[in-house]
């Protein structure tokens, strides 16, 4: 347990002081303020753009943009998390093994006292609190810049909080796809691509008739902040995601296990 504890605070210090972690925390922190700015700005922005435009076609082009509120600046940060957000992850975290190898300091490291699951999981661990601690803060500035453009307490805090949950244990699951990938490929090339494919993979799983509403993707639902989706309604997609974060890391930790380094 003191090596893992060792390793463990060696993985945060690095994420901390390096350009990775830097620069997630930078594009988490994008994502939260640009979501409720973007929101606030679009509708000026239009109304600009068409100055130039006769009054009737000024009132059909007021007539569609629709009221800048709270709620469509949380779906605009949701959009974006979706796609940049969860790429960045991925990209920052796809050498988290791979790396290791690539430059043989692995086996080195697993020479100091530390299994071969200690290593793994000290790698993933530092990875989940150093999101979690990104998240929370980037959460906390999205609600407090929302509330100063928008003041119209369209979403309850306690569902905010509720979403956010959820989306930590989608971006939990989306980490321990990334592990596998990194475990699996001998370089950071081909850990981000393999990483890239299965996201993709589970992305596309929604759009399946019958077995779709049940995937880890579903979590991602803004419906939970706007009361429009029960929580009990995704237990299963709770217990799919679970369970597949699980066998990633598993089965990612067995095949790690049987590598020559």
């Amino acid at each position: 347990m003191n090596s893992f504890n060792l390793f463990f605070r060696k993985e945060i210090v690095e994420l901390v002081k390096t350009v990775k972690g830097v620069v997630l925390t930078i594009v988490f922190l994008f994502l939260a303020i640009s979501a409720p700015l973007i929101t606030k700005l679009t509708p000026e922005i239009l109304k600009a753009a068409g100055g130039s435009a006769s009054q009737d076609e000024m009132n059909v082009l007021t007539s569609i943009i629709p009221t800048p509120t709270s709620v469509e600046s949380y779906k605009q940060f949701v959009s974006n998390f979706s796609t940049i957000g969860l790429l960045a992850i991925i990209i920052v975290f796809a050498g988290i093994v791979a790396n290791e190898k690539a430059k043989n300091t692995a086996a080195y490291i697993l020479t100091k006292n530390i299994s071969r699951t200690q290593f793994i999981f000290s790698k993933f661990a530092s990875a989940v609190v150093f999101i979690l601690v990104s998240l929370i803060i980037s959460a906390g500035v999205l609600k407090l810049y929302t509330d100063l453009l928008f003041d119209d307490n369209l979403v309850d805090f306690k569902y905010f909080i509720i979403f956010f949950a959820f989306l930590f244990l989608y971006i939990f699951f989306i980490l321990t796809i990334v592990l596998f990938s990194s475990i699996i490929s001998k370089n950071v090339t081909s850990a981000t691509f393999i990483a890239f494919l299965i996201f993709i993979a589970f992305s596309i799983l929604p759009s399946i008739p019958k077995i779709g509403k049940y995937t880890p993707a579903k979590l991602n639902d803004l419906g939970i902040m706007l009361q429009s989706t029960k929580v009990s309604d995704l237990t299963i997609n709770i217990i799919v995601t679970v369970l597949c974060s699980v066998a990633f890391i598993l089965i990612g930790i067995k095949l790690f296990n049987r590598q020559e380094l």
